[in-house]
């Protein structure tokens, strides 16, 4: 996708509202777990990626969310390496 690896994760569950992603970016939104899970994804992403890697979240209630990591593409093996 322009350059980037995308990996797509899809549920069928119940969907979030806009307010519900904002706040799950956030680290707002807290579940039954530990509610690390995206913080942590988002943190490893800006340490190896910098601006260049991306979480996104599409959902709509009743109707499930799909997450999308977005990952450049490098053929430098050096470049992404910390």
């Amino acid at each position: 996708d322009n350059g980037a690896l995308a990996i797509k994760v899809e549920d069928h569950g119940e969907g979030m509202t806009s307010e519900e992603i904002q706040k799950l970016l956030d680290g707002q939104r807290k579940s039954k777990f530990s509610g690390i899970g995206v913080s942590n994804i988002r943190e490893r992403l800006r340490l190896y990626y910098g601006e260049k890697a991306e979480l996104r979240f599409y959902s709509e209630k009743q109707a499930g969310t799909t997450a999308v990591i977005l990952i450049p593409i490098s053929y430098d093996a050096e470049e992404y390496t910390i």
